[in-house]
């Protein structure tokens, strides 16, 4: 199922022109949800970090929360089972390079049945030899323009692992390809690697930060080492919306201990 916007005007037949700036320059952000019994999860905490992709991006005149979050729980009660939404922000269709002229903005919600669900076993990651770059302001929303991630994926792949880890110029731990990273060291302690040092804060990011204050566990958003990364004894988690918190069983040649508490493991 899908639904589009044009400016703030609903599409009867949802398309997208062959000129749009996401298309063609990767000019737009995006969400996605996960659906579960024909409900999306985190509407509104989605839409508000929609806007404040689109802030960084200076893209305005969409449509406002109310008829967005319409669309998508339209979107959602029509899953038969396990789902994603997708919303995407374009800078829309018009212009020519670097100059947009006066386009209109599109945005458009997707609804796509998921052929795995939570839980989802862990993964095994490799470091990729990408880069992630946290002196750009983009490397902290979720763009369209998605081809650092894609590749560096595809580098786990092409190397018979699930996932890859993104390290920052500074070579440090950023995030994974698909998510947010999080660090249990042999203390106890959490860590999770803050927005400037190349991170997206996520939705399933923010959920789980939320979790382990309430629980009384202590969660630094802080800087995270290689040496802190192999430490014995720590566990290492991936994040994002579809996955919810996912524990990664092998870095590289570096094996680790499987164990979700407090995440009802």
């Amino acid at each position: 199922m899908d639904i589009a916007f044009l400016a703030t005007d609903r599409l009867e037949t949802p398309a997208v022109s062959v000129r749009d700036r996401s298309f063609l320059l990767g000019d737009g952000c995006f969400e996605t949800l996960f659906v579960r019994a024909g409900k999306a999860e985190g509407i509104s905490e989605h839409l508000g970090l929609l806007r404040q992709s689109a802030n960084t991006l200076g893209i305005t005149g969409f449509p406002k929360d109310a008829a967005l979050r319409a669309a998508m729980e339209e979107a959602a009660s029509s899953a038969s089972g396990d789902a994603s939404i997708r919303i995407t922000l374009s800078r829309g269709a018009g212009g020519r390079g670097a100059d947009a002229g006066d386009s209109a903005p599109l945005t458009v919600i997707s609804l796509s049945p998921l052929s795995h669900s939570r839980p989802f076993p862990p993964l095994t990651a490799i470091t990729s030899t990408i880069l992630r770059n946290e002196t750009s302001p983009i490397s902290r929303i979720k763009a369209t323009n998605y081809a650092d991630n894609l590749a560096a994926r595809r580098e786990a792949v092409a190397a018979g692992a699930g996932e890859a880890l993104m390290l920052n110029t500074r070579g440090r731990p950023a995030c994974f390809a698909m998510g947010n990273l999080f660090l249990r060291g042999p203390d106890g302690r959490w860590l999770t690697p803050p927005p400037e040092e190349g991170v997206r804060p996520g939705y399933m990011r923010a959920k789980v930060i939320a979790k382990l204050q309430a629980d009384g566990h202590a969660i630094e958003q802080a800087a995270i080492s290689l040496d802190q990364l192999r430490a014995k004894g720590a566990c290492l988690f991936a994040t994002n919306s579809l996955w919810g918190l996912r524990p990664v069983a092998q870095l590289d040649s570096h094996p680790y201990e499987i164990d979700m508490v407090p995440f009802g493991g």
